[in-house]
């Protein structure tokens, strides 16, 4: 039983640990997890700074303090999902090196990086796609940095840019899935909404958003010859 202010659905960037799911069958409720569409994480700079290009490994290596370097790093919130992301990417529980900060917010991440020449932001790709007209200015003045795998076993020496094309041929290496957990355990409003996002319309609106649809939906196209 779930009290009134309580959801049965919800949104995660990660599957439930095993504790979460057990929580959640005792009582039983039956716990569905889908995959709806795929985020990339993406690296920033300056417009000004001549960094382009860093490996996955270098960067676990900053995050780990085990790679010098006379830059900021800066992301959002350090409850956030981008935070969890980082600490399971880089294996460190904690990000606590003297030159990694957490920010309010993925708009201040653009606003630091856009006025810190010397900042390296992390932030969700989405957020610098087709950017509201509040934050378009911050956007307009940062760099997005290419990012290759050293273990990857088709691209090792590729530095891949984040976008729906590098996700959906699994070359950008800065990746995560994005979840609806369905705990209703009926048809009704949380099962409706989780069709409608993984149906043809909800994933349109992922398309746009600049997330990577779990279903590419099909685009037809009529030519005709007239002369």
């Amino acid at each position: 039983y779930l009290p009134r202010d309580r959801s049965r659905c919800a949104f995660l960037s990660r599957k439930l640990d095993a504790g979460e799911i057990t929580t959640l069958n005792s009582p039983p409720l039956p716990v569905l997890e889908n995959v709806f569409a795929k985020d990339a994480i993406a690296v920033i700079v300056n417009e000004s700074s001549n960094d382009t290009l860093i490996s996955a490994n270098e960067l676990k290596r900053m995050l780990a303090g085990q790679y010098k370097v006379d830059k900021s790093i800066v992301f959002d919130n350090p409850n956030s999902s981008l935070v969890r992301y980082l600490k399971d990417f880089s294996g460190e529980k904690e990000l606590k090196q003297k030159n990694i900060y957490a920010l309010k917010s993925n708009k201040e991440v653009r606003e630091y990086v856009s006025k810190h020449p010397e900042a390296i932001g992390i932030i969700g790709f989405s957020w610098l796609n087709d950017p509201d007209a509040d934050y378009a200015p911050a956007a307009q003045k940062v760099k997005i940095v290419s990012v290759k795998d050293e273990n990857s076993k088709t691209d090792p020496n590729t530095y891949f840019r984040p976008s729906q094309e590098t996700l959906y041929k699994n070359q950008y290496p800065l990746k995560r899935d994005l979840y609806i957990v369905n705990c209703s355990g009926r048809k009704g409003l949380a099962t409706g909404f989780e069709l409608f996002m993984r149906d043809d319309k909800g994933q349109r609106i992922i398309l746009r958003s600049g997330l990577l649809p779990v279903n590419i939906p099909e685009r037809n196209v009529t030519i005709h010859n007239k002369f």
